[in-house]
C-alpha cells in the first residue's frame, strides 16, 4: 500500500560562525575518523572560526517537517 505524506516546511540548515555570526564554509576535506568529520572554516577574514560537524548531523542537506496526519 501506498500512502501520502504531506510536507509542511522543507528547509537547509546552514553553519554559523560562533565567534562572529558569519557563514561558514566546508574545506573540502573529511577527516578519516568514525564518525566522518566535515571541517568548515568562517568566511570571515579577521575571524579563525573553525568548527566539526559529523555524518548526518553537516550543514548543507536538505530537510522536511511532515504535517500531522
Amino acid at each position: 500500500m501506498l500512502k501520502k505524506r504531506y510536507i509542511k516546511r522543507m528547509y537547509i540548515e546552514e553553519a554559523i560562525c560562533d565567534k562572529c555570526g558569519s557563514k561558514m564554509n566546508h574545506t573540502g576535506m573529511v577527516l578519516s575518523s568514525w564518525p566522518e568529520q566535515y571541517p568548515y572554516q568562517c568566511t570571515n577574514p579577521e575571524c579563525d572560526g573553525e568548527e566539526y560537524f559529523t555524518g548526518d548531523s553537516s550543514p548543507g542537506r536538505i530537510k522536511f517537517e511532515f504535517e500531522e496526519e
